[in-house]
């Protein structure tokens, strides 16, 4: 084609700089993309926004064209129940303004392709679409499956071990597992291509919504960073435990089950043990895990690096049915073993024992760490196969190359049949 491609991005955050688990990707997709399409930015707003936000989303070189802001109408619980119920609307959407609004927004724009994340942005991206002067491809990062969601939740809630009121919030949200599959279905049909992670996400979401979403697939995984490859795995021989990530909700309750129901047994057999937990926490957490024997609570780090360099072994008890965890790989790729429960999600050529520790129960897990943590020569082995395994098939390179491709090649297709 004689000129560039013209992609809009419909987020409802600046990607930029990336730092949670929903804008990484974001941020690198489009970084990654630059090269060959001019993009531009619609950031929707909530609500409650304030006048006096400015948003200047750009990161190291790569700025977007454009940046275009408005506000979501705003919706209240029973209008959003309502319409998650009978409409098939998922409940945290974001509703868009009218259209009229929009074309006054957009005029004069037009465009190849439009990227949406989060799905709660799936009613603007529709919306532009019909508004634009010819419909783009359609695209979909998505994070994480709506339904696979719901049945971590119902997990969750069956979990004897977790407290009691987060079971009771685990239960209600999960009530709605029935008819997820419905509420994707009618999300990911108005896309022409969707991003999920791993073969097992594509498997779970044709399962859900049916065989005619194969072919608009694309298993993208999330890459690594490629500098971690460089650092030395020196601590084989040692004690510490490093868990990585933010202590809130769901995060924060399996978080405490590890530390009750495995880290303190561990420590009857491997006195010298400690758990490094490395993210934003709360005062009051932070005060109360710090009392706990052997756990050491650094808050957020800026250099993640000195967290992984201490680090004999990673812990996530993440109980995963859908994507894959950044800050898992991170370790893998840094050379340190990871261990937990559904923390791998499908990693392509993963082999339990031998790139990471895949357990089933907090037994199983106690077993094993208090097994390897004497076993320094079973670590190193375990740190140089899983940082191979990261570095041959999670690169940004790849996974960008793969998506670049498919989508030129579905609007090339398009311009071509009319």
């Amino acid at each position: 084609m004689s000129t560039r491609l013209r992609l809009l991005a419909v987020l409802d955050r600046n990607p930029f700089p990336p730092n949670d688990g929903v804008s990484y990707p974001i941020a690198n997709h489009l970084r990654g993309l630059s090269p060959d399409w001019d993009i531009d930015l619609l950031l929707v707003r909530g609500s409650g926004a304030g006048e006096d936000e400015v948003v200047v989303p750009q990161d190291n070189g790569f700025a977007f064209g454009k940046v275009f802001e408005a506000v979501a109408r705003p919706l209240g619980r029973s209008a959003r129940l309502w319409g998650e119920c009978l409409r098939g609307i998922p409940y945290g959407h974001h509703s868009p303004i009218a259209k009229s609004k929009l074309k006054e927004l957009l005029v004069g724009q037009t465009y190849d392709a439009l990227y949406a994340a989060p799905t709660s942005v799936v009613l603007w991206a529709k919306s532009i679409a019909e508004v634009l002067p010819s419909r783009p491809l359609m695209v979909l990062n998505l994070n994480d499956s709506l339904s696979e969601m719901y049945r971590r939740r119902f997990d969750l809630a069956r979990m004897s071990s977790l407290g009691l009121r987060s079971r009771i919030s685990y239960a209600l949200s999960s009530a709605r597992v029935g008819y997820a599959p419905r509420l994707e279905r009618k999300t990911l049909e108005q896309f022409d291509l969707v991003f999920v992670q791993t073969p097992r996400d594509r498997d779970a979401v044709i399962s859900d919504c049916g065989a005619s979403m194969s072919d608009r697939l694309l298993v993208a995984p999330n890459g690594i960073k490629e500098e971690l490859l460089q650092l030395p795995y020196l601590t084989a021989g040692g004690k510490n435990l490093v868990h990585i990530g933010p202590l809130a909700l769901i995060r924060r309750d399996l978080l405490l089950w590890f530390v009750n129901e495995v880290f303190t047994n561990v420590r009857e057999e491997v006195a010298e043990v400690k758990l490094h937990l490395a993210g934003s926490v709360t005062p009051s957490d932070r005060d109360f895990l710090g009392r706990i024997p052997g756990v050491v609570v650094h808050g957020f780090v800026e250099n993640l690096n000195d967290i992984l360099q201490l680090a004999t072994m990673s812990v996530a008890p993440m109980f995963m049915r859908s994507g894959l965890v950044n800050k898992n790989l991170d370790s893998m790729a840094a050379g340190v073993p990871c261990s937990g429960i559904r923390a791998f999600n499908g990693v392509p050529g993963f082999e339990n024992g031998v790139h990471g520790f895949e357990l089933n129960n907090a037994e199983e897990w106690r077993r094993l760490l208090i097994d390897v943590l004497r076993d320094p020569k079973r670590l190193e082995k375990v740190s140089e196969s899983g940082r191979r395994l990261v570095s041959e098939n999670l690169r940004w390179h790849s996974t960008i190359a793969k998506i670049n491709d498919r989508m030129q090649s579905m609007v090339r297709n398009h311009i071509e049949t009319g």
